[in-house]
């Protein structure tokens, strides 16, 4: 992540965000975003250089299995800002999370609703830990992670070089907290909900 500044003036407010669930007819769209991160944003997420998100890469993490995990996207106008999804790891009830925000929309809350709306879906899918690994350097994305606890609660930090590795404990999901992230007419942390909800009053600010 980035620090803001003036690329923060070609964000659109962040009333306009809403987060939904992942399409695979989104497909094209990630590709189109992952054109637009910078360097340090990409290597940041891959842990090095990714310039070009492949169509089988892309194909792969619009169209999770029933079960394997889940997806979100945060969109302005049809257009993808930001993503994030956990993928269960095998044999358990641990999933594997990660997400990224283009770099005009950083610092503005949207990796902290990422991270809250998946914990709560990871719950409710029977997930009872998440696992995530990032650079030492990477402050924001560790801040997201120790700093949302109505989310998650970091249990353990390991370094491995330039790489801090976190396991985090899911925290069972307020129901307030779930009501005023979903759109009204809507079951509070419907997983299979087309529509997730708006970040408004849900993010906490970076």
């Amino acid at each position: 992540m980035t620090e803001p500044g003036a690329e923060e003036s070609k964000a659109a407010p962040l009333s306009a965000v809403v987060i939904r669930s992942i399409r695979p007819a989104d497909a094209a769209g990630l590709q189109a975003f992952h054109g637009r991160l910078s360097d340090d944003t990409i290597r940041n997420r891959f842990l090095g250089p990714h310039p070009v998100l492949r169509d089988a890469e892309a194909h792969r993490f619009t169209a999770l299995a029933r079960g394997e995990g889940a997806a979100l996207v945060a969109i302005v106008d049809e257009v993808i800002v930001a993503a994030g999804r956990y993928v269960r790891l095998s044999g358990g009830d641990a999933a594997e999370v990660a997400f990224v925000v283009e770099d005009p929309y950083q610092c503005r809350g949207i990796g902290t609703a990422l991270l809250t709306l998946l914990a709560h879906i990871a719950w409710d899918d029977g997930i009872r830990h998440l696992v995530a690994g990032t650079f030492a350097t990477n402050r924001a994305m560790l801040d997201v992670f120790m700093h949302t606890p109505h989310a998650v609660t970091v249990m353990n930090t390991r370094g491995d070089g330039s790489v801090v590795h976190l396991v985090m404990g899911v925290v069972p999901p307020d129901s307030m907290l779930s009501s005023a992230s979903e759109p009204a007419g809507l079951p509070a942390r419907s997983r299979h909900a087309e529509v997730v909800g708006g970040i408004s009053g849900l993010a906490d600010e970076l």
